[in-house]
């Protein structure tokens, strides 16, 4: 196998490289048997969004589910903004509430439960 790398990189040949996925939240590496993914929308052709944990899964839905509305007053979306920003920080630092249970009161009060 090595004759043949040190062939092809003479000759100019590159082999293609595997990609190594990561999670789309925190960024480590993920294993692709491992990988917790979601579809991202758009396309039914459209590539899936890879997460390490279902957790990290949470955050990104939670923060999605915590945007306002473009119709929404400069208050609330600077608020707002406050709110996510700080969540980001303290789940990517591993602390804050539980994201599943954001997500949830997030949906809750989008649908005026």
């Amino acid at each position: 196998m090595e004759a043949r790398l040190a062939a092809a990189s003479a000759a100019g040949t590159r082999f293609p490289i595997a990609p190594s996925l990561s999670c789309s939240f925190c960024k480590s590496a993920v294993d692709d048997s491992a990988a917790v993914r979601i579809r991202t929308p758009g396309g039914h052709n459209r590539e899936l969004t890879v997460f390490c944990s279902s957790r990290c899964r949470d955050c990104v839905l939670a923060l999605g589910a915590l945007n306002p509305s473009v119709l929404s007053s400069a208050g609330f979306l600077e608020r707002r903004t406050l709110l996510t920003d700080r969540l980001l920080e303290l789940w990517r630092d591993g602390k804050g509430p539980d994201p599943a249970l954001v997500l949830m009161a997030a949906e809750r009060a989008r649908l005026g439960r």
